[in-house]
């Protein structure tokens, strides 16, 4: 069922995501090691499916993580807390509001967390990919996936040290049914930034009501379920 998730929640992204269309460059000409191994980054993805293809931000920093669909000017912020719980704070940056909802554990089994699956596009271990092709430069690792899972080829390549996707393509049958590629990515400043600006709007918080909750009880995949139910929210 992660697998299923995993394709479904990416494919959702991409419908979600801005509609607007970039040149194709080769990473080794706009990326480099010390761009990668940046602390706090805003990083441009570009997704495509065969008949669609939009950007989005992922921001990382600190504790936090977040995905801004410009398009629709609308952030989603994840917070990992103290105490191991995360928080989800939907904004919406033409009205400067956000929607606060209450703090879940983050753990869903022994194998699985919401941060986990949530700090990153998308990662190896969420893909169930091994055997890894390696090469290392200027400290960083660069690591190559290829491998066939329930009838879909799927290639990720990645780099380890900062856990940072920087192109992901699955196809069947020959056809690609979706493909992430890291366009740039840059060092943000901790204090001024589109991340902190999002987490100053006037919020609205659920006090009784988590994310799971409002589309059902907390279960193995309620909270994956909500996160796409947010994700078509106008």
């Amino acid at each position: 069922m992660y697998k299923f998730f995993l394709f479904t929640v990416f494919s959702y992204i991409v419908l979600y995501a801005s509609s607007y269309f970039i040149q194709d460059k080769e990473l080794s000409e706009i990326l480099t090691c010390e761009q990668i191994t940046s602390k706090d980054f805003v990083a441009n993805y570009e997704i495509s499916t065969p008949d669609r293809s939009a950007l989005i931000n992922y921001y990382r920093l600190g504790k936090k993580v977040a995905y801004e669909y410009r398009a629709q000017e609308i952030t989603e912020i994840w917070k990992k807390n103290e105490n191991n719980q995360v928080q989800l704070i939907r904004a919406f940056d033409n009205h400067k509001r956000s929607i606060e909802y209450k703090p879940v554990d983050t753990n869903i089994d022994d194998k699985y967390s919401i941060w986990g699956i949530h700090k990153n596009l998308a990662t190896p271990e969420l893909f169930h990919l091994t055997n890894a092709s390696v090469s290392k430069k200027d400290g960083c690792v660069y690591k190559h996936y290829e491998q066939t899972s329930l009838g879909k080829d799927i290639v990720m390549e990645y780099e380890k040290n900062n856990n940072i996707l920087l192109s992901l393509e699955v196809k069947k049958d020959n056809e690609i049914l979706y493909s992430y590629k890291l366009k740039n990515i840059k060092g943000i400043d901790k204090k001024e930034n589109h991340l902190n600006e999002a987490l100053e709007y006037d919020s609205l918080k659920y006090d009784t009501t988590d994310v799971a909750e409002i589309e059902d009880k907390i279960s193995t995949l309620s909270l994956q379920k909500n996160t796409i139910m947010l994700a078509h929210l106008q």
